[in-house]
């Protein structure tokens, strides 16, 4: 997938008159940027993407998981100034 990758990037690069290729994808091995600062004009990330996924099936979506239901919560009389009808209120100690 690199190697297809790469192949692509190079023939944008070459198509646009690009003389350097610089790969932003993530840090260096000290974990900082490879590239200290780029001209958004310049960059050709999207081209290369387009050109890639061009014959490629569009990606089906993963169905929307059910919303998580809270469990109920049973009532309780043990906090002081709230009466819940049906249940005793705690005796004092």
């Amino acid at each position: 997938m690199i190697e297809e990758i790469s192949k692509v990037a190079v023939d944008v690069a070459k198509r646009k008159g690009a003389t350097l290729l610089i790969d932003k994808s993530g840090p260096s091995l000290i974990g900082v940027s490879n590239v200290v600062y780029s001209d958004a004009g310049y960059d050709i990330t999207d081209d290369v993407l387009k050109e890639i996924n061009k014959d490629r099936p569009p990606a089906v979506a993963a169905p929307a998981a059910a919303p998580a239901v809270a469990a109920p919560v049973a009532p309780s009389s043990d906090s002081p100034n709230i009466t819940v009808p049906g249940v005793a209120p705690a005796k004092k100690p």
